[in-house]
């Protein structure tokens, strides 16, 4: 697995039909952006399953902070759910006997896309995939994502760190 845990940011640079997906790793610099990140996709496959894949356009450093309250949360509690920032659906992470955990994206129109894979490698693919993202976004704009940081790899001292029972 790439030391990204697999998971690519993808950034939507361009207006209109002009429009491209450019991963984040190959950006040099965020045009037009200050504060907070633009529209983009994250790819995420759980278990042969895509939860986030090219066709869910998202604010993508909104959807990088909701996955690190997920692994936050599940450190933490063994259990996580939360409303996704741009309000159409939630995220639950649920641990499953025998190591394993379930992904799981609702939507609010009753659909969902679900993945299950080992709990460790999805929290290390998370972990890392999270990271990344903050750290080359810290890079790009000269801003500091600590928390988000802290929240992927429970450097804040507290938590769930082990298997499932």
């Amino acid at each position: 697995m790439p030391s990204d845990g697999g998971i690519r940011t993808l950034l939507l640079i361009g207006r209109a039909r002009k429009a491209k997906l450019v991963d984040i790793r190959e950006c040099t610099e965020l045009p037009g952006w200050k504060a907070f990140l633009g529209d983009g996709v994250v790819e995420l496959t759980v278990g042969g399953v895509a939860i986030f894949d090219e066709t869910i356009h998202v604010a993508v450093e909104g959807l990088w902070n909701d996955l690190a309250e997920v692994v936050a949360q599940y450190r933490a509690q063994g259990h996580a759910e939360t409303r996704l920032w741009e309000g159409y659906g939630a995220l639950r992470l649920e641990p499953i006997p025998g190591g394993r955990a379930r992904f799981t994206l609702a939507f609010d129109d009753g659909t969902s896309r679900r993945g299950v894979t080992g709990e460790q490698e999805l929290l290390a693919a998370l972990t890392a995939g999270g990271v990344a993202f903050f750290e080359k976004l810290g890079e790009l704009t000269g801003g500091f994502h600590d928390r988000a940081i802290a929240k992927l790899t429970g450097r804040n001292g507290a938590g769930r760190t082990g298997p499932s029972a």
